[in-house]
């Protein structure tokens, strides 16, 4: 705030008011990190570059909440985060990257 920035909850992205907020900033880019929002095309389309989401969990594999949890439970002995474009459907985006990590327990 003693910077002049202004923050607002995530919830307004579901309004048209935030549709408005955004298209007021008219931004290059979209970038999303670990958001349980659901966007539609009128935010998406917003960004002149692009919306990106970085996802906690290498996707295909582990799409959706808990992803990490997921892992574990299935044993696996790596796991990773994804950068992919935002679409429509949740964690549906073409996968710009996927960096992999060991699991150690």
């Amino acid at each position: 705030n003693k910077h002049g920035i202004k923050f607002y909850d995530m919830a307004i992205l579901k309004t048209n008011q935030g549709a408005s907020i955004i298209k007021d900033i008219a931004p290059d880019w979209l970038l999303i990190i670990n958001s349980m929002i659901l966007y539609k095309e009128n935010i998406l389309s917003i960004p002149k570059k692009g919306a990106l989401n970085l996802h906690c969990g290498n996707l295909p594999e582990y799409a959706g909440k808990h992803a990490h949890q997921w892992a574990i439970r299935n044993g696996e002995k790596k796991f990773g985060a994804t950068i992919h474009w935002m679409s429509l459907l949740p964690d549906g985006g073409d996968i710009v990257s996927v960096k992999y990590f060991s699991i150690v327990i």
